[in-house]
């Protein structure tokens, strides 16, 4: 099979360009996540000092405080080595870890997270030009399940089993070297590290042991065009020793947290273990890797199917502390400062050019209106002058996703009381923001299901429920309303999009089972459409449609200004509530007929019937109609008289779209 050039080129430079070799230090205790407590302090390489773009601040004396190392002057250093591009995670369970579920729930969900993507700072360009782009995104595997009775696993034999895997072809490493290989034991099986770094081996859990630590296999041998394969092990944190010395919270979380450790810094630098000689990638000689610089510190980050996981914090290199997520307001660097006079009150502003981080680069400028103490001052004031007070504009909007936030309180508990809502019932509410609504919420339901497509707004929502007693009522997910499966709700409560207004009315109203009642915020003229008779200068197909499946009745008008930012149209609630049972029709057939009498709404039924382009439709969805089914058509069938026969038996052929109600059309179906 011929594979095309730029392929070919692209694999043989991927492949053309390892990590360079001759590292000024390699220890055989980098990879590790050591547990908590008591301990000495140690060096990932025996004698070393302090990196000079890496200051350490504190110790490792008794107690370990959390964290590994001091926040550092200059950052981590880069140290020419491999980072690992667009990983491939491939689980692999021996025997019956107690995490299998919730490690598997993990990794399908983990890429994309603010988490991960807070890992594209650590892309890299190394001494030879290649680059290395962390994007914060990867592929998962389906997890291989091995059964075994081991008690006692040293490291050889895990490495000799990667390596059997690999030559049997039960796994098969990425020919960019991007593949992780993270294998979890079962409880009470004694994993023993391939060094000794204190005194004795390294244990798993025991004192001055080891909690989990990645590596890596040399596969060279066995000609895959892969000179190593990377791997984390990961004993079961539900045996007893480990559920004291890795994490302070559940087996589970603390299984996360330690997998969130291995997986970052399998990552950011893989090229660790006995044996390896290639230049490390992103680690500090005294502080270790980007994970261990924040050891045992809990984090929690939304993953991509909306829920919340528990992870580590890890260094952020550019503020130089440990986050689980990129600060949009501490990453952000100034370019340049200026004031600009204007015409109009407060006569001058002052505009900063922003440079995001290239993950979170959307918004170039961000303008912030100065208001001055004086204003003949501020206008006489020359251009260099700085002026004495500023105020934020507050949180950054994307308006192409329809992001207009209600902020007047009056008018969210309004829409809240019109739900009615009961203490047992379970409420969707389609695109929450910063959670103004939600927190109204919460409260009065049992258990809240909020689908946002944003994921910052996800994370404020969900920090801003963190710690409170409704946290546990709140179920997050993170994706397009359009394309997600709705879950089991009583009430569907939504501040909507407007773009995409009627796709989302008729999703719900095509949900089963069916819902009590939906409170829906839409622009004035779509709801106006809504609750439109017949008659009236503003009933259209939408109005029938909807009104065949549901009651419709207008709740409330909202001005603009209730908004931040502001849209340009005027906005309306009003409450849907779906007709119990359903009419007993093919709603594809009736949605076919009125999309014809409402193509000329205003002309007669039977002129709109009988037109030439309309019979010609009709005569050929007629004929493939009877060439699916296997009927022969009649040698002597006319559409026209067809036609003609059912105005004749309906008897409204001088009726007109615009004017009939339901009833009418149920006649011609």
């Amino acid at each position: 099979m011929l594979i095309p050039a730029v392929v070919c080129l692209a694999a043989a430079s991927a492949l053309a360009a390892p990590a360079p070799t001759k590292p000024s230090c390699k220890s055989p205790t980098q990879g590790m996540f050591y547990v908590s407590g008591p301990m000495a302090d140690f060096s990932f390489c025996p004698g070393a000092k302090p990196s000079a773009s890496f200051q350490k601040r504190s110790d490792h004396s008794s107690p370990l405080p959390p964290g590994r190392a001091g926040v550092g002057i200059a950052g981590l250093p880069y140290n020419d080595g491999r980072v690992l591009t667009d990983m491939q995670i491939n689980p692999i369970f021996i025997g019956a870890p107690t995490a299998r579920t919730n490690m598997t729930e993990f990794y399908n969900n983990i890429w994309g997270s603010e988490w991960a993507r807070m890992l594209t700072q650590y892309s890299a360009t190394n001494s030879t030009g290649h680059k290395y782009t962390v994007t914060g995104y990867g592929t998962v595997k389906p997890a291989i399940v091995k059964q075994s009775n081991v008690t006692d696993v040293p490291d050889d034999q895990i490495q000799t089993m990667l390596r059997d895997m690999v030559a049997s072809g039960e796994i098969k490493p990425k020919l960019d070297a991007g593949s992780f290989y993270p294998i979890f034991f079962a409880k009470d099986v004694n994993v023993s590290a391939p060094f000794s770094d204190l005194s004795g081996p390294e244990r798993a859990c025991a004192n001055n042991g080891f909690c989990a630590y990645h590596g890596s296999v040399d596969i060279a041998a066995l000609n895959k065009g892969v000179e190593f394969l990377y791997y984390s092990v990961q004993p079961d944190l539900a045996s007893p020793g480990c559920a004291t010395k890795c994490g302070d919270k559940s087996p589970a979380e603390n299984q996360m947290m330690v997998a969130s450790h291995e997986l970052a810094e399998a990552l950011t630098d893989p090229d660790v273990g006995p044996g390896n000689l290639n230049a490390n990638g992103w680690i500090d000689d005294r502080a270790g890797e980007v994970a261990d610089i924040c050891n045992h510190i809990f984090g929690q980050t939304v993953g991509s199917n909306g829920k919340v996981y528990t992870v580590q914090k890890l260094f952020n290199n550019r503020t130089l502390n440990c986050v689980d997520r990129l600060d949009p307001l501490k990453d952000i660097t100034v370019l340049v400062k200026e004031l600009r006079l204007k015409k109009t009150y407060p006569f001058y502003e002052i505009v900063y050019t922003t440079r995001l981080p290239k993950e979170q680069r959307v918004f170039k400028k961000n303008i912030i209106s100065a208001r001055p103490t004086a204003v003949a001052s501020a206008a006489a004031a020359p251009s260099s002058e700085k002026p004495s007070s500023a105020s934020t504009a507050g949180p950054l909007f994307n308006k192409d996703l329809g992001q207009h936030i209600l902020k007047n309180p009056l008018v969210v508990d309004g829409i809240v009381d019109k739900a009615a809502l009961k203490p047992t019932d379970t409420v969707l509410e389609i695109g929450p923001g910063t959670g103004n609504v939600s927190v109204k919420i919460l409260p009065k339901c049992k258990k809240l299901t909020v689908v946002e497509m944003d994921p910052r707004m996800a994370a404020e929502l969900s920090k801003r429920v963190q710690g409170t007693s409704e946290q546990r009522k709140l179920d997050i997910i993170v994706g397009d309303f359009l394309k997600v499966n709705l879950p089991y709700f009583d009430v569907c409560i939504s501040n909507t999009p407007y773009q995409i207004s009627a796709a989302l009315t008729f999703k719900l109203l095509q949900h089963r089972p069916l819902w009590r009642c939906a409170i829906l915020m839409f622009q004035r003229e779509f709801a106006l459409r809504l609750v439109a008779k017949p008659g009236d200068a503003l009933y259209c197909r939408l109005s029938a449609n909807v009104q065949l499946l549901a009651k419709v009745d207008h709740v409330m008008k909202v001005g603009r200004n209730n908004f931040r930012p502001p849209p340009q149209v005027e906005s309306s609630v009003v409450r849907i509530e779906p007709r119990q049972p359903p009419p007993p029709i093919d709603f594809n057939e009736w949605d076919g007929l009125l999309r014809i009498l409402f193509g000329r709404k205003n002309k007669t039924v039977a002129a709109t019937l009988k037109s030439q382009t309309t019979l010609d439709m009709l005569e050929h969805n007629y004929k493939t109609v009877c060439a699916v089914r296997g009927v022969d058509v009649p040698m002597d069938f006319s559409c026209k008289d067809a036609v003609q026969e059912v105005l004749d038996s309906v008897g409204m052929s001088d009726s007109r779209a615009a004017k009939m109600d339901n009833d009418d059309y149920m006649r011609y179906v």
